[in-house]
């Protein structure tokens, strides 16, 4: 299942050594009872997608976690394709 995200603004994410990195939602894809988010670099020179999981606290707070399980990942790169795939077509 997919949630367009692309109507969203820029977030701002601090990594772990402290830099920060601009990044905008493309899509959520919910697998099982859990969401992940594709994010990507605001600059159309970036091909680059970040995946997270993704858990809302409240409207303003959410927390992005690192996708350990290697057959999660492909379960989102699969669904990410899709949606991807799907896009193009639109085109």
């Amino acid at each position: 299942m997919f949630h367009d995200e692309t109507h969203k603004n820029i977030m701002t994410l601090t990594l772990e050594d402290d830099s920060t990195i601009e990044l905008q939602p493309l899509v959520t894809i919910q697998i099982k009872d859990r969401e992940y988010l594709a994010l990507t670099s605001p600059s159309e020179e970036s091909e680059d997608v970040y995946f997270y999981e993704f858990i809302e606290h409240n409207e303003h707070e959410i927390e992005l976690l690192n996708i350990e399980d290697d057959k999660i990942l492909e379960a989102v790169l699969d669904e990410f394709e899709k949606w991807f795939d799907g896009q193009i077509a639109e085109e």
